[in-house]
């Protein structure tokens, strides 16, 4: 599967469970299958696991409180890769919100991954 990325960035448009396409930036050492701020998961149905529990997660003392949650299907240009465990962030950014996601490690090891950011493509070939 191959999909087109800004030029001179590791970032793409991905539809999260059929909703309204949201900027996504890989995270090749995100140690998590996606993370969003609290922003975007509010304009989201998101199941909830079973285990609602906060987990701690992040650099710093105590990192940031995040909850895990399931996405059905994440969409990215015609390619659909379901359950994806999810991180949702729950600081407040206010006005410095980063209004995109992240793609982390534990959704690009399930593939072969070629990120080509000087063509400006994101290559996943099932192993």
């Amino acid at each position: 599967m191959s999909t087109a990325l800004s030029s001179a960035s590791a970032s793409m448009g991905g539809s999260i469970d059929g909703n309204e396409e949201v900027p996504l930036v890989i995270d090749t050492g995100g140690f998590f299958g996606m993370w969003i701020p609290r922003s975007l998961a509010s304009s989201m149905v998101m199941r909830e696991l079973e285990d609602t529990q906060p987990v701690g997660m992040g650099a710093g003392p105590g990192g940031q409180t995040v909850y895990r949650a399931g996405i059905h299907e994440l969409t990215v240009g015609d390619y659909t890769i379901g359950d994806v465990l999810t991180a949702i962030s729950m600081l407040n950014y206010g006005d410095k919100d980063p209004g995109f996601g992240l793609i982390g490690n534990h959704l690009l090891r399930r593939y072969d991954v070629t990120l080509d950011v000087k063509r400006g493509f994101l290559h996943l070939e099932t192993p």
